[in-house]
């Protein structure tokens, strides 16, 4: 059953039809990406991986289960979200 519209209601448009939908200056043009396990020893080497690329990346996340200082201390060099 469709509900209709308000009459005083703008038109309903996708999510993707709207211009300034998820654009940030900061990760425009950037693959944003999230690393599981950042403080381990792959973890470690893909954060020096993407901090030698600061253009072609955006870190959205970091995620570790321990070693909370070294976790910190990656999102403060990556400035992760």
């Amino acid at each position: 059953m469709m509900v209709p519209s308000s009459p005083f209601a703008p038109p309903r448009q996708p999510f993707y039809q709207y211009p300034d939908w998820g654009k940030d200056p900061m990760t425009e043009g950037k693959r944003r990406i999230a690393i599981l396990g950042s403080t381990g020893s792959v973890g470690c080497n893909t954060v020096e991986l993407v901090a030698a690329q600061p253009d072609a990346y955006a870190v959205e996340a970091l995620v570790a289960q321990r070693s909370v200082e070294r976790l910190a201390a990656q999102a403060r060099q990556r400035r992760a979200r």
